[in-house]
């Protein structure tokens, strides 16, 4: 069965990355699960970790049917390569440190703020917790091969224009290393753990476990818990693989000792330290269900495979509950309200980038050169899930589609005043459209707080699709090019 059964899981891998764009409830099913240990709004995310997972999967194959492992073992000498991994590895995460302290420094500001960039109308958010500087280089491969990913994917495109090169010349590098690296640790683990009868569930937990943190070096960054937690489980995997037992033991006592040392910043910064371990929970849970499912497939325990999904997901939904600031939420949130029934004759909203291809505006609101915004009469009985599906491919993550009375009221009015610095560009005056109405503030000098010296308000109408995007586009053809917000 192990003969046929990776290439089995690559080519169901490679037919998921078409599946998910065919209906949202499949999407935000396998985000879910993604979010585990690549947490994030984009679907990127789960593109990519398919694509790995497919390679990964596909190699294996060929290693059990002994078509690469002795070629490969001539070229490579694998007796230093772990060491070297998880040395090249940690340099690449201080790196990413190095580029979040030096744009803390470059614009003079406090290094426990969230704070989004925004670069001629396309957002990147950053933190010191969850660091995106890092993300510059994604900016010059998307340009280079997919310009039209710049329309739903934060690839960091701030970073790329208004840090030092060298950061993304660095990950230009080393990224392609640390990618061929993790696939040839894959083959020496598939061979090392012959005679291990735990052997796929290593093999899993190394594909899930490499893929986030190569993921993390671009976003994430060293002091992000899922960062800890899942370089934790690699170093596991790696060292401690001999038994299951063994693994958790040392594993955990790796994440336990991470998430104690970054209790310290968390105090510093006021942060939730309830929320940090409830995170820590939520991944060892991950790890956890994996294991029940891994040995009530191979024992062929139906019952007990069964009752591990229902207990996870119900443990999931309490959480959730609970603790409403986990990276469950986002996620959660989303699913209920594509499951939201909307009724006929209610007024629904689209937003569609101009490079966007779309065809479903009736009654056009708002358009311009960088989007467009328009209204339609929904004709019978149906879901936000199914008017997703049929007028729209825009993540549902961004929210493109709102429904008066279902998602939002309105005549409500949404009201919000955020204090910027502006980078390249100019402050526009001030102005309004059938969306928005923005007006624009110099901060008196004995109140500006670092180089945050201007401000806008902004008074929207209800249910506008994907506000933030609206927003921000509005200012960039007005000439705000390039601008840093700093968020409550």
């Amino acid at each position: 069965m192990e003969k046929k059964g990776w290439l089995y899981v690559s080519i169901i891998s490679l037919v998921s990355l078409f599946v998910i764009q065919l209906d949202a409830y499949l999407l935000l099913t396998i985000k879910s699960l993604v979010n585990n240990f690549a947490t994030g709004r984009s679907d990127f995310k789960i593109i990519s970790f398919l694509i790995y997972f497919a390679v990964a999967s596909f190699l294996l194959f060929l290693q059990t049917n002994k078509l690469i492992f002795p070629k490969v073992r001539k070229l490579v000498s694998f007796k230093n390569l772990k060491w070297a991994f998880v040395i090249l590895l940690s340099v690449t995460f201080i790196i990413g440190l190095f580029s979040q302290l030096y744009f803390f420094n470059q614009y003079d500001l406090d290094s426990d703020s969230y704070y989004k960039t925004i670069n001629k109308g396309r957002q990147s958010s950053t933190q010191l917790f969850h660091i995106h500087t890092s993300k510059a280089v994604l900016t010059k491969a998307i340009d280079l091969f997919f310009p039209l990913m710049h329309t739903n994917y934060d690839g960091g495109r701030f970073f790329a224009e208004y840090l030092p090169a060298p950061f993304w010349i660095y990950y230009l590098v080393v990224l392609p290393i640390l990618f061929i690296m993790a696939l040839l640790l894959l083959l020496d683990l598939h061979n090392n753990l012959k005679n291990n009868k735990d052997r796929m569930f290593f093999l899993i937990l190394f594909i899930i476990s490499s893929f986030s943190v190569l993921k993390s070096t671009l976003d994430g960054g060293l002091l992000n818990p899922e960062t800890i937690f899942w370089f934790s489980i690699l170093l596991g995997v790696l060292f401690h693989s001999k038994t299951i037992k063994v693994f958790l033991k040392k594993s955990l006592i790796y994440a336990s000792s991470g998430y104690l040392f970054l209790s310290l910043p968390y105090l510093l910064f006021e942060r939730s330290i309830i929320n940090l371990w409830v995170e820590f929970f939520v991944y060892l849970l991950f790890v956890l269900i994996i294991l029940l499912v891994y040995h009530g497939i191979k024992n062929k325990h139906h019952t007990e495979f069964i009752l591990s999904i229902i207990g996870y997901v119900i443990l999931l939904l309490i959480i959730n509950i609970l603790f409403p600031v986990t990276h469950l939420n986002f996620t959660f949130d989303l699913i209920g309200d594509i499951s939201s029934n909307v009724p006929a004759g209610s007024t629904a909203y689209l937003y569609a980038p101009s490079d966007a291809d779309i065809d479903s505006c009736e009654n056009v609101i708002e358009s311009n050169d960088e989007y467009t915004v328009c209204s339609f009469s929904v004709e019978s009985d149906t879901s936000l899930r199914k008017i997703w599906n049929e007028k729209t491919k825009f993540p549902p993550n961004f929210h493109p589609i709102t429904v008066d009375r279902v998602t939002c009221v309105k005549e409500s009015e949404y009201k919000i005043t955020t204090s910027f610095i502006l980078v390249e560009g100019k402050v526009p005056e001030n102005f309004s459209n059938s969306l928005i109405n923005v007006s624009f503030i110099k901060i008196p000098k004995e109140e500006v707080i670092g180089n945050f010296n201007h401000a806008y308000n902004v008074k929207a109408v209800g249910c506008i699709p994907n506000f933030s995007d609206v927003l921000q586009r509005s200012l960039y053809i007005r000439g705000m090019k390039a601008y840093i917000t700093k968020e409550p």
